[in-house]
């Protein structure tokens, strides 16, 4: 038996592979144990995503809302009547 089958491989798989079984073997179980923390990793980014979206909600339905655009438009016209009247 090849030693880089003994090194690479898991107790159970070098009693029985050869040299690329053995690194297939190994590569499977890289990807399992990555699909495990990638999905911790999604899951837990959203999570936080969804807590942080509700605190911003919170947050502005605790603000003071600002003035209605009808309100701001009226002013600026009498600003600028003021100004015209002034300057004559």
């Amino acid at each position: 038996m090849n030693s880089l089958v003994d090194i690479l491989a898991c107790p159970m798989c070098k009693l029985g592979l050869d040299e690329l079984q053995a690194r297939a073997m190994e590569y499977s179980i890289y990807l399992m144990l990555a699909m495990i923390y990638s999905l911790a990793g999604v899951i837990g980014f959203k999570i936080y995503r969804m807590m942080a979206r509700e605190e911003r909600e919170m947050i502005e339905k605790q603000a003071v809302p600002p003035a209605p655009p009808a309100a701001r438009l009226s002013e600026a016209p009498a600003k600028k009547e003021v100004e015209e009247v002034s300057s004559r």
